[in-house]
C-alpha cells in the first residue's frame, strides 16, 4: 500500500512536466514562425473545429451535384474531409423540367 501511495503521489508532478513540456513546444512554434507570422495564430493552436456543410459541385445545379461533407479541422494538428453519403432529398425527384426522375 505504500508502493501505491507513493506512486499515486507521484502523478501529479509527472503530469504537470508534461503539461509544461507542451506549453513550452507551443511556445516554440510561435516563436519559429509555425504558428502564422510572429505568432499571430498562437490562440488557434490545439482548437478543433466540426462541422457539416452542404457544397454545389458541378457545372449545373441539378440537385445530384449537391453534396454534404464533413470536416474536422484541428489548427497546426490535421484536417479530415469525407462526404457524408444521404438519401437524395425530396427536389431530387424531380428534374430540372419538373418532370419525375427516377433517382434511388
Amino acid at each position: 500500500q505504500d508502493m501505491k501511495r507513493l506512486l499515486d503521489d507521484a502523478q501529479e508532478p509527472f503530469q504537470r512536466r508534461g503539461r509544461l513540456n507542451s506549453h513550452v513546444q507551443t511556445l516554440e512554434k510561435a516563436e519559429s514562425g509555425e504558428l502564422g507570422p510572429r505568432g499571430v495564430y498562437f490562440s488557434l493552436a490545439g482548437q478543433c473545429l466540426n462541422l457539416t456543410q452542404e457544397q454545389y459541385v458541378g457545372t449545373t445545379a441539378v440537385r445530384e451535384q449537391w453534396h454534404t461533407f464533413f470536416y474536422d479541422l484541428c489548427f497546426f494538428d490535421y484536417v479530415l474531409q469525407h462526404e457524408v453519403q444521404k438519401a437524395p432529398d425530396a427536389a431530387a425527384a424531380f428534374d430540372e423540367s419538373g418532370t419525375a426522375s427516377d433517382v434511388e
